[in-house]
């Protein structure tokens, strides 16, 4: 019987050991088969311009930067339906629509408290009546001029961000503002930064200067980004130009082939807004959350935070 029950439990031992060698078989195999080249187009993440595909750099012949607002997406366009003249405004889950010589609030009122309270539902209200307000503050021959063009030349949407001091994320907001960086096509595509720019400029959308990094109460409330053109070869410096910058979000930067069109995109966020970033998701996931659920013994929920982090 000790003689049996010795051989079962060896006969189970080299069971267990052939399933154990199996196990490491297969999965040092899909390891290994796992470790691959990355993709050709891609950089080394020891470049500071990592973010970037190579061909697409080696192709441009020129870089626009543009600083990133830190606000919240913003939708504007014209229309002209049966011989009237619309607007449209909103943002990603909201459009807004209105006679061209009415303002917005007539139809769309802005919410009567400035507030964490109102953020999500203003965001529409408010894209719209500074959008409004400067297409009101023109003549009537500049406003069929705007109309006429945006239509002719098969624009579809302009592009910016709103930007309120009750509703900033991480960079401070000292002024209500909306900020204009590109205008779209029939295919929903950029049109060339030149172009874009220089609709803006024909029609006069305010450009903050250089020396101007932060929109303060007083400044035009319609606005376009700040932006540059720079060689190629200053893609590094204009990286790290953007990483040390501590007063915005970072920057947009578009690589252009010699006839403007855009070959590719990179975002730069600066170091400060990453740290930030991190710090509030960490804080947010290691103690808002739990206190909004009451998972911290002696720690009752307070007011409102069990509907908002904010």
């Amino acid at each position: 019987l000790i003689i049996f029950s010795s051989c079962c439990l060896f006969l189970s031992s080299l069971v267990h050991l052939f399933f154990l060698i199996l196990y490491l078989h297969f999965y040092f195999f899909f390891f290994f088969l796992m470790i691959r080249r990355p993709p050709r187009s891609t950089l080394s993440s020891s470049s500071a311009a990592s973010d970037v595909y190579k061909r697409q750099v080696e192709d441009a012949h020129h870089l626009v930067v543009t600083r990133k607002s830190n606000g919240e997406n913003a939708k504007m366009s014209m229309v002209r339906v049966d011989g009237v003249a619309y607007l449209l405004a909103g943002s990603k889950n909201t459009c807004l629509i209105w006679p061209a010589e009415s303002p917005s609030t007539e139809y769309y009122p802005t919410p009567e408290k400035q507030s964490t309270e109102t953020l999500g539902i203003d965001i529409g209200p408010y894209t719209a009546k500074l959008f409004s307000d400067w297409f009101l503050g023109k003549g009537e021959q500049e406003r069929e001029q705007l109309f006429a063009e945006f239509v002719e030349r098969g624009f579809s949407t302009i592009m910016g961000e709103l930007n309120r001091p009750w509703g900033e994320h991480l960079v401070p907001i000292h002024a209500l503002y909306l900020e204009v960086y590109t205008v779209l096509n029939a295919d929903g595509l950029p049109i060339p930064p030149a172009q874009t720019f220089a609709f803006f400029e024909t029609h006069q959308i305010e450009a903050p200067a250089a020396h101007e990094p932060v929109v303060m109460p007083g400044d035009a409330p319609f606005r376009q980004v700040w932006y540059q053109v720079r060689g190629v070869a200053e893609l590094e410096q204009a990286v790290w130009s953007a990483r040390v910058d501590r007063l915005n979000e970072g920057v947009v930067i578009y690589a252009c082939a010699e006839d403007d069109s855009v070959l590719g995109l990179v975002k730069i966020k600066t170091n400060e807004y990453v740290i930030k970033r991190r710090l509030r998701e960490t804080l947010k996931g290691r103690l808002i959350a739990p206190l909004a659920h009451s998972e911290i013994e002696g720690f009752p929920v307070v007011g409102k935070m069990r509907t908002s982090n904010r």
